[in-house]
């Protein structure tokens, strides 16, 4: 159940634009609608990203003498976000390109 929880975080944070600001990609003009695409794309695959280093990281067992705290996970959440960030900067996993060439295929469509 908490992990469902998180999840449903995870995707009002999507919903809400969160740190990635993907309520500033739908506020674009018509002429910046290809990078607007492109752009929510590559921030949908770092909130993915971060999310399974999350789910990685949760299954290294915690030492008790060198870890917890709050500043631990602070600087953790904020760790992850920034590997995700550079992981989809250099390619990522090749979600976004997909999901970008999908959705471009069907407004393409969808406006004939």
């Amino acid at each position: 159940m908490d992990t469902f929880l998180q999840y449903q975080g995870e995707i009002s944070r999507i919903n809400t634009g969160g740190i990635y600001g993907l309520n500033k990609a739908r506020s674009y003009s018509d002429n910046d609608d290809n990078a607007a695409l492109k752009k929510a794309c590559m921030d949908f695959e770092t909130i993915f990203i971060e999310t399974i280093i999350k789910a990685m990281r949760e299954t290294v067992p915690k030492d008790g003498l060198f870890s917890g705290g709050f500043g631990e996970e602070i600087f953790e959440e904020l760790f992850d976000q920034k590997i995700a960030l550079k992981m989809t900067s250099r390619g990522g996993l090749g979600i976004a390109d997909t999901l970008y060439n999908r959705l471009n295929v069907q407004r393409a469509y969808s406006k004939d």
